[in-house]
């Protein structure tokens, strides 16, 4: 369920404008228990942006130490990690000195997560920050308010991981009913460790569509009116000149029939345009998802002791091999609209000059 958390709940709150520019920012969690855990490899992962932006995660507890020491037990490679600067402080949320401490006081401080073990010490702890935070830009979030995983996040993840057997690119794609059903029953024979890291590209798509100024949202329009809108939309805002259509074809075919052995069509010389950036974001978000799940570089890939020679980033990639291998970062890029329009989402425009939308919570009374 902590999937869709941040499907819900950006991981810049309500300062969106962020992510237009190369500036630090800062999310705070509260407590040591297992939901928080999980939130923070979500944080990890979905924090990947554009420019690179470096995120100080502040873990606030009275053991905030062993909690980082459990962090490093689960998640082998977080040192591994460029963008993400982690740091303990010793707090006890039961005494006055909690609520004073100067944490709470940084700037670009987009998001405080609560998740103690009590549900009511949770609340409480929300009730009395209010009176503290000194911006109206930071979100106070609880992890009380978890909901069933959305359908929609599912289907584009299983959709994702059947687009990636074509050998041939179809900027007019759309996935049929017959091809959903195909989708699943070769989603379930694909190892938990792709399943997750496919899941984690779908709710990555927000980040990228913010980087746009763009949202997603259900439709009830047919998924060829949808393509229709979504490509028109998303085109104009991504602007990518770099490499067309007929280029990405060509590209498709010679990889899938070539194993590699060709001269890479379109490799980034500079990360300068957004186009480009996005591109280097998705390629830092698989990083991100196979260092924490304790995968580490090697010019020879191995599976099964986890080594890939593609974990560096994209700036170091330095002979045609590896370099033709961004197809995969592009095609999770170009194909958002197609991916959205087959899974029933429209796209439209958002300012990032003025908050998010607040998401409404609903308290829920069990467990």
């Amino acid at each position: 369920m902590t999937n869709d958390f941040f499907e819900k709940h950006s991981i810049l709150g309500l300062q969106p404008q962020i992510i237009k520019s190369n500036k630090s920012y800062n999310i705070i969690l509260i407590g040591s228990s297992p939901v928080l855990a999980e939130l923070f490899y979500q944080i990890a992962i979905l924090s990947n942006l554009p420019e690179q932006n470096v995120l100080n995660l502040y873990l606030v507890d009275k053991d905030a130490k062993n909690f980082y020491k459990r962090l490093k037990k689960l998640f082998s490679g977080i040192a591994n990690i460029p963008h993400l600067n982690i740091k303990t402080i010793k707090l006890n949320s039961k005494s006055p000195q909690f609520y004073t401490n100067k944490i709470w006081k940084k700037r670009n401080l987009t998001n405080i997560i609560i998740g103690t073990k009590s549900r009511k010490r949770n609340l409480k702890i929300k009730n009395r920050l209010n009176n503290y935070i000194s911006t109206k830009k930071t979100k106070i979030l609880l992890t009380n308010n978890l909901t069933q995983p959305n359908n929609k996040s599912k289907l584009i993840a299983k959709l994702i991981n059947y687009l990636y057997l074509r050998s041939t690119y179809n900027p007019n794609l759309l996935f049929n009913k017959k091809d959903k059903t195909k989708a699943k029953r070769i989603w379930n024979k694909i190892s938990s460790s792709d399943q997750n890291s496919t899941k984690m590209q779908s709710i990555h798509i927000s980040t990228k569509l913010l980087a746009l100024g763009l949202k997603k949202q259900k439709s009830t329009k047919t998924s060829k009116e949808l393509l229709e809108i979504n490509k028109k939309i998303f085109d104009k805002k991504l602007d990518f000149r770099e490499i067309n259509d007929q280029k990405l074809q060509e590209y498709a075919e010679k990889f899938h029939n070539s194993q590699n052995n060709f001269k890479p069509i379109y490799f980034p010389k500079k990360f300068k345009s957004l186009f480009e950036k996005l591109i280097r974001s998705e390629h830092n978000r698989w990083n991100t998802y196979h260092y924490l799940n304790g995968w580490e570089y090697s010019k020879i890939k191995n599976k099964k002791i986890k080594r890939h020679d593609c974990l560096i980033p994209l700036e170091k990639f330095d002979t045609d091999k590896i370099k033709t291998t961004i197809i995969f970062d592009i095609f999770a890029l170009v194909y958002i609209p197609n991916l959205l329009a087959s899974a029933g989402m429209e796209l439209s425009q958002i300012s990032l000059k003025t908050p998010l939308c607040i998401t409404k919570i609903n308290f829920q009374k069990n467990g």
